[in-house]
């Protein structure tokens, strides 16, 4: 089975047809999520020196400063500037909470069309793009490539990926964190229902080695309006445990606490370095990418034009 093929089973006929003007705005996109071979602005390990950093764990010995260590007795590495891609890790979270779906596609299927295109995106600017799908016992990693090979491996192993069990995002993140060494920009598809604490440790480590963050916040309308009219029984889709409850008396609590945890992970997202975009279920998946790659093509070309002398 080829790539087209497999692909078709993943994302929707619209989002196909969306996937074609994605390509094109993604063509433009110099430095972010789809950076092409291109001279960056960021620091890295090719030949021309740019500055020094402070060593900090996990970074290479090797590239450590003798000269400035003999001088000052304080450990420091160099840093240069980069003239390669910047490889993309897709991070897509399989547990139980991302296969609830009512009125549209569940979360995970939606997530999951949307790594499939984003697979698609990066690997059609020739840069390389790994999977890293978090479940209980059953995650999965293939290393981020650059061949048109490398497609219908990734596809492949989304198509045979159901969303079940317990909350891995986590232990996936750090053990992601702690084993690859190469620069990346880490895309998260995730509905964040994590212990936040946690998180914000791992994203600003994340940050601390160079990776850059899209958090892509994968949420259903009932999740975010709680329409519920009738006493319901709600089951929580990775412990199994159920709770009879009132809508009409536990709204107003229940969408606080909803805004105050969006707030949240929002905030936590910027403060890595990052970039977080709501991704609704009941949205059109090409619409909502082709906006974030369209302000963040905006966005580099601002940091890119010349500074008034």
């Amino acid at each position: 089975m080829n790539s087209l093929a497999t692909i078709r089973k993943l994302v929707t006929v619209e989002e196909l047809a969306a996937l074609q003007n994605l390509e094109l705005v993604a063509a433009r996109v110099v430095e972010g999520i789809l950076t092409g071979t291109h001279r960056s602005k960021m620091k890295g390990g090719s030949s021309e020196f740019a500055e020094h950093r402070a060593y900090s764990a996990g970074d290479e010995v090797r590239r450590l400063d003798w000269r400035v260590v003999a001088k000052s007795d304080r450990y420091y590495i160099k840093q240069y500037h980069e003239e390669s891609s910047l490889g993309v890790v897709l991070v897509l979270d399989a547990s139980g909470s991302m296969a609830y779906g009512d009125s549209t596609r569940s979360k995970f299927l939606h997530a999951r069309a949307a790594a499939a295109c984003l697979s698609r995106l990066v690997l059609g600017q020739r840069d390389p793009v790994g999977l890293a799908v978090a479940q209980r016992k059953a995650s999965t990693f293939l290393p981020a490539r650059s061949s048109a090979g490398h497609l219908l491996g990734l596809l492949e192993s989304l198509l045979k990926t159901e969303a079940k069990g317990r909350n891995d995002l986590l232990s996936t993140l750090d053990w992601l964190i702690r084993n690859l060494r190469r620069r990346s920009q880490f895309v998260l598809l995730t509905d964040g229902f994590v212990e936040l604490d946690i998180l914000e440790k791992l994203l600003l480590a994340l940050a601390a080695r160079g990776h850059q963050l899209l958090l892509l916040h994968v949420l259903a309308p009932e999740e975010l309006t709680f329409s519920f009219k009738e006493n319901s029984r709600f089951q929580c889709l990775e412990t199994l445990d159920e709770i009879d409850v009132d809508p009409i008396v536990f709204a107003d609590t229940y969408l606080s606490r909803l805004q105050a945890f969006v707030d949240r992970l929002r905030r936590i997202c910027l403060r890595a370095g990052g970039d977080y975009e709501p991704m609704r279920t009941d949205q059109p998946l090409g619409t909502v990418l082709g906006d974030y790659l369209r302000r963040r093509m905006r966005r580099s070309r601002r940091y890119a034009a010349p500074r008034a002398r």
